[in-house]
């Protein structure tokens, strides 16, 4: 039997010769994609600090949901009595948010006109509002309702685009589900570098699943089971930006260990022990969900929890791979020789 049909998948030459082709798929992968490293050129963004009234907040649960929105039907105006006719600008009534519909100074009523016989009829005349006591009395009587109607459509305007938002999302990734997901991400790694482009990422995301009653037509936006949270640091940060991946291995292994809710107080805890470690330079920590403006080019971390549509990670390859690389070396190394 000859010397080649004799190596083992332990033997220096085989490992030596597979580490080089890992290697080099890994970096011709890598020279094909461009991390994104600003959640702003995600496809779409809901920032759960920014969830209009009537929205329950978003809190851990053990079932998972995150959301629950209800469908809000559009409601029809008031509708004008027949005697403001011509007195109040019929254009106007179906929009809420802008001017109350007026009443105008002047417009159409009966009136009698005397003929020249002495008799009387009645006609239509351009006549003065304060000669017509009960077109006065109908308007302030009808536009007390349409004030209340406005009202309330205002408010659930923002609960409709929410709506609106979250259904657009849940059909692309119906329609494409190998190109779009829906994650929620928590941990936003920010700065603005003078000249440069933003970075503006979550850390830490978790895969989310949208689902329609369709007696109800309520959304229900909850945390998939069958996906564990997971650090995204390794996707977007290099040394460049003082980033030491060994450094972060302990809050990477924690968080794969305890599974917390991302947004319960343990997440926190690892976004802050990541920050403290995983860095070379100094961050502002902060547990706030508001997004701040960058003031300047200091990396800034805070919660600032979101869910986000994207389309999926390219990078999910290379971190395949350099998990290859990383089998192949040390005492217990093997290479599969069918890979050699």
């Amino acid at each position: 039997m000859d010397g080649a049909a004799q190596r083992t998948g332990t033997d220096p030459k085989i490992l030596a010769l597979t580490q080089g082709l890992v290697s080099y798929i890994r970096e011709l992968v890598r020279s094909r994609y461009k991390p994104v490293r600003n959640c702003d050129r995600y496809a779409a963004q809901v920032w759960l600090a920014d969830l209009p009234e009537g929205i329950g907040s978003a809190v851990p649960r053990d079932d998972g949901v995150l959301l629950l929105l209800d469908h809000v039907p559009r409601r029809l105006h008031p509708p004008l009595p027949e005697i403001l006719n011509g007195w109040v600008d019929a254009k106007s009534l179906d929009k809420p948010a802008r001017t109350e519909p007026e009443l105008a100074e002047k417009g159409p009523a009966l009136v009698e006109v005397h003929q020249g016989d002495g008799s009387t009829s009645l006609a239509t005349a351009i006549v003065s509002r304060n000669e017509c006591l009960d077109v006065l009395r109908t308007y302030q009587e009808w536009i007390l309702q349409w004030r209340q109607w406005a009202t309330a459509e205002i408010a659930a305007e923002p609960r409709r685009r929410l709506y609106a938002d979250i259904s657009r999302m849940a059909r692309q990734v119906t329609q494409a589900d190998d190109v779009f997901e829906v994650v929620l991400g928590v941990g936003l790694l920010a700065r603005q570098p003078p000249g440069q482009p933003a970075l503006a990422r979550h850390i830490v995301t978790k895969k989310l699943t949208i689902s329609t009653d369709r007696a109800t037509a309520r959304i229900t936006v909850a945390l998939a089971h069958d996906s564990p949270a997971q650090f995204e640091d390794g996707d977007f940060l290099d040394a460049e930006d003082g980033y030491l991946l060994e450094r972060a291995e302990q809050p990477h292994a924690e968080l794969a260990i305890l599974e917390p809710h991302p947004l319960a107080d343990d997440t926190a805890r690892l976004l802050r022990q990541w920050a403290d470690i995983a860095l070379d330079v100094g961050v502002r920590f902060s547990t706030g969900w508001e997004r701040q403006p960058a003031e300047d080019t200091a990396l800034s971390l805070s919660l600032t929890p979101a869910i986000l549509l994207r389309e999926r990670d390219a990078n999910a390859l290379v971190q395949y791979y350099e998990r290859i690389a990383a089998s192949l070396t040390g005492n217990q190394a093997r290479s599969p020789l069918g890979l050699a």
